[in-house]
């Protein structure tokens, strides 16, 4: 062969030995990206929670878009809400469903996301409770989420497990319009008062207060200058409730809270 040709062929074959050797170093970044996620599940299941902590968020940050990057994101979420860091299990579990929208995992990780988004809405140290005049906006929205995991997923295990959330979440609302029909009478403000019973009464049929409810709007009527709808009002209370007042006389329920 003569030297002449014997470049051209050096020429032809460089870009080919380049290719493999960008490759390779690619091939070693997924191995070590699946050995990282494998050594943070040990650390997990000998309670170095905080070190796992650690692999996994790198492991998100310098293999973004692989899968084992996605799967990190669902196990952060987890080891975020065994520390109760709520805000940040939810960001990670958002993160994930993003990534993987069809996943045999999704419902697990809307399942974990409705609880986590939950306790978000919670206050206090010692006994959390959700604080209903600020944080109204999270529990529609787990409302919203309730119902799109129902029509999604009617016959997923983790839809019992939602329900009790879903249930606290349309308690609090309810207290939420029965505190600011309140509002409204205790400053004379009777028209006003008497939409926010109205509403509670139709949109929360099984909140636990119902007849109190009831007999704040029966005053509320009276006060406005309404006896005729008053009067009717009361006989639709005695016989759903009978004539008897309710026990715990009229005071509202506290605000419901669940252990994650």
């Amino acid at each position: 062969m003569s030297l002449r040709y014997a470049r051209w062929l050096v020429l032809l074959l460089l870009p080919l030995l380049g290719a493999c050797e960008s490759d390779q170093p690619k091939f070693k970044m997924r191995q070590s990206a699946s050995s990282n996620y494998f050594q943070a599940t040990q650390l997990v299941d000998r309670g170095l929670g905080g070190e796992a902590l650690v692999k996994l968020n790198n492991i998100v940050w310098e293999n973004p878009g692989s899968k084992v990057a996605n799967y990190a994101y669902l196990r952060l979420g987890d080891l975020y809400s065994e520390r109760k860091e709520w805000d940040d299990a939810a960001a990670k579990y958002r993160m994930f469903l993003t990534l993987n929208p069809n996943s045999h995992l999704t419902p697990y990780a809307l399942y974990k996301l409705f609880v986590a988004s939950y306790n978000k809405s919670l206050v206090g140290m010692i006994l959390p409770t959700p604080e209903v005049d600020r944080n109204i906006s999270i529990q529609r929205g787990l409302v919203m989420e309730y119902t799109r995991f129902y029509l999604l997923y009617p016959n997923s295990p983790y839809l019992q497990k939602i329900l009790p959330y879903y249930q606290a979440s349309l308690v609090n609302l309810a207290l939420y319009e029965r505190m600011v029909g309140d509002f409204y009478m205790e400053r004379e403000m009777y028209n006003s008062a008497i939409g926010r019973y109205q509403y509670l009464l139709r949109q929360y049929p099984a909140y636990p207060q119902t007849v109190e409810v009831v007999d704040r709007l029966i005053e509320a009527y009276r006060k406005n200058k309404e006896p005729q709808k008053a009067d009717e009002l009361v006989q639709v209370r005695q016989r759903l409730f009978g004539k008897e007042p309710h026990s715990q006389g009229g005071q509202p329920l506290q605000p419901v809270a669940l252990e994650p």
